[in-house]
């Protein structure tokens, strides 16, 4: 029997778990728990230690509708239930969405979903002007697909009263890819489940809004009869690019953080000698006191977190992987075709990174050194006897180095960003900057337990959403280092 697949993205409030019951109940007349339904989630929840007692709608889940002799339609349906984006959790929550979709769509197996008839965009009726919030939810879930798969995109208005819905127009003026809203679908679905008792006042809008969901709901239908089913192996490959270049910004932020803690500490360091040139010319030692960064293990164990952890580097190439086995870890998005990291300094075979209960953060901490303890390594590592004017052009070198590894991450980035305006339906989502500001005072505002470290958090997706301005900062810290190097 002959299978469609619709998935139901939009924001929270839109109406979208209503519309799933609806839906079944126009089909074959059942409700949405009577539905056969395979949920991903439950597998999720079993290995991963998370709650069960969480909702439902907090996670992806598919209901499969089997056809009757009674049913409206000739084909079974299976329908993609998605949580609602702009959730009051804000960017987490929905990166969890991003993640639970990629899972279910790269599922091996039997347990994934390899193709798709509709992507239907749920909006609701009454919202004549779109806030930046919404606007960046549409474009962040329409950059979550491949190019081909736009002409299987349509609009499932919600809460219509049989006017031109106000959102309608709201969408028209959305920039580059709008959502579809030439061919939408109004529905009203309060008659389906209201009292059919003649008694009842409201009984005459009751079945104008049932005639209204109806005559929709066989248009919807129709439509998606008409469309040819997408593989989605181009929009898998969306997700994962996607995911690859997020990690790397990540760690881009980690690398630009030492960079800059290196920087700070070179500066000093020539300072320091400056001020003790006499007795260096001497040969005289003294002591002096520097920040450095390192890494140090902070322990996850319990969070129900997989990671992907060089232990020849002590580096954290991904912090929230998919895969929990060793065995599978050349399947991480931190792996090149050819088996090795494109995170990790050494750039190591894939084999050699493991899943353990911690990652390695990057902390600044105070250092006591001697001159002539580093002037001994350097000489060690040059095999000969340094001057001073040697050792502050290792400095130098050093400051070379950290600008050839943050150029490493750009170029990676690069190519990512690339390769998505290649096959992307949208290479690049709005400004995320500015969402997040949103979300930082509205966490100023309400002021929920624990929201000094949900700020704190959103300060870091900042800085990564902003790793160019960041970057731009850290080459002017590079000259001014430089230029402090070849003035003394």
């Amino acid at each position: 029997m002959k299978t469609k697949c619709i998935m139901l993205v939009g924001a929270t409030g839109s109406g979208k778990s209503t519309l799933v019951n609806a839906v079944a109940n126009y089909i074959i007349g059942v409700r949405r728990e009577d539905i056969c339904r395979f949920e991903m989630v439950q597998l999720e929840d079993n290995e991963r230690g998370r709650s069960g007692a969480q909702s439902q709608t907090q996670w992806v889940t598919c209901y499969t509708i089997y056809i009757n002799k009674t049913s409206r339609l000739s084909y079974n349906v299976t329908i993609i239930d998605t949580p609602g984006f702009g959730h009051t959790e804000g960017l987490q929550s929905d990166g969890a969405i991003v993640d639970q979709i990629r899972e279910l769509f790269l599922a091996e197996d039997g347990k994934g979903v390899t193709c798709i008839d509709a992507i239907c965009f749920v909006v609701k009726s009454p919202d004549a002007r779109l806030t930046f919030t919404q606007e960046y939810i549409f474009r962040s879930i329409l950059a979550l697909f491949g190019k081909d798969i736009e002409g299987n995109i349509c609009t499932i208005v919600t809460f219509a009263d049989g006017q031109e819905p106000p959102v309608i127009q709201a969408l028209s003026q959305l920039d580059e890819k709008p959502i579809p809203y030439e061919t939408y679908f109004p529905v009203n679905n309060s008659a389906i489940f209201s009292s059919n008792s003649d008694q009842n006042p409201t009984s005459i809008s009751t079945k104008f809004f049932w005639t209204l969901a109806m005559e929709s709901y066989d248009n919807f239908f129709k439509h998606i009869h008409r469309l040819h089913p997408k593989s989605l192996s181009l929009t898998t490959e969306v997700l994962c690019l996607r995911q690859a270049k997020e990690n790397t910004i990540y760690n881009l932020q980690i690398e630009l953080d030492r960079g800059f803690i290196k920087l700070d500490s070179i500066h000093e360091e020539v300072q320091i000698f400056k001020q003790h040139t006499r007795e260096i010319k001497d040969n005289k030692d003294f002591k002096y006191e520097v920040e450095e960064s390192k890494f140090e293990k902070v322990d996850i164990g319990g969070q129900g977190i997989y990671t992907t952890n060089c232990l020849t580097c002590n580096y954290t190439c991904h912090a929230n992987c998919a895969y929990a086995n060793d065995d599978d870890k050349a399947k991480c998005i931190a792996m090149n075709a050819d088996g090795k990291c494109t995170e990790c300094p050494n750039k190591c075979y894939w084999k050699l990174h493991h899943n353990v209960p911690f990652v390695f953060k990057v902390v600044k901490t105070k250092v006591t050194k001697t001159y002539r303890e580093k002037e001994a390594a350097y000489q060690a590592a040059k095999k000969k006897k340094l001057s001073q004017k040697d050792i502050v052009e290792i400095l130098h070198n050093e400051i070379g180095e950290i600008q050839e590894n943050i150029d490493q991450y750009l170029y990676m980035i690069t190519q990512h960003s690339n390769h998505l305006k290649r096959i992307a339906l949208l290479p690049n989502t709005l400004s995320t900057v500015q969402y997040i500001d949103l979300l930082i005072e509205a966490e100023k505002q309400i002021k929920k337990e624990g929201f000094e470290s949900r700020i704190k958090e959103l300060g870091r997706c900042r800085d990564r959403a902003m790793y160019n301005t960041t970057v731009k900062n850290f080459a002017s810290q590079i000259q001014i280092a430089k230029d402090t190097i070849q003035n003394n």
